[in-house]
């Protein structure tokens, strides 16, 4: 969910516009936000759901890796298109061991479950910083277009359809 499928539609766009760029990231840092406000109010609900209201404030902080994650999606895509694959396995390599220490250490220091949720968290985190590093690219709010987003849109939501039912 954290580029709705859009950064596929921008990776396989034969000619990107400023504005294709950045409809996509305001669509999928919009959509990031929705998702992280959803799991927030959805929270008391699986709380209750296992019975333990241990889990609600887990799942609420959990839920912000939606909008972590889509903040640097964009930046993803456009690497990925410009063929940067040595740039972005080091990102994730790096990200994974900083998420994987920061877990050691909640846990090492009693943590317990928040130990996973800091974990995801740190590695989005880290992500999405490292990204934002690696990417000269950055949005502009200006450049917002819709007919972007419907080009764009139509090829991204057949992907999005695609991959969760792939996931189902």
């Amino acid at each position: 969910f954290s580029d709705l499928g859009l950064g596929v539609a921008l990776i396989q766009k034969k000619t990107l516009t400023e504005e294709d760029r950045s409809t996509v990231f305001w669509v999928n840092v919009s959509g990031g936000a929705a998702f992280t406000l959803l799991g927030v109010a959805l929270s008391p609900l699986v709380a209750a759901f296992f019975s333990n209201s241990q889990v609600m404030p887990l799942f609420a902080v959990l839920s912000t890796s939606f909008l972590i994650s889509a903040l640097g999606q964009t930046q993803a895509a456009i690497l990925t298109r410009e063929m940067s694959y040595r740039s972005l396995e080091l990102r994730t390599i790096f990200a994974t061991l900083v998420g994987a220490a920061f877990a050691v250490l909640l846990a090492v220091a009693g943590f317990g479950a928040w130990a996973i949720i800091g974990q995801v968290i740190c590695t989005s985190g880290a992500s999405t910083l490292l990204l934002w590093t690696v990417s000269p690219w950055r949005p502009s709010l200006s450049s917002f277009s819709r007919s972007s987003f419907r080009t764009l849109g139509s090829f991204g939501f057949k992907a999005l359809v695609i991959r969760l039912l792939l996931y189902i």
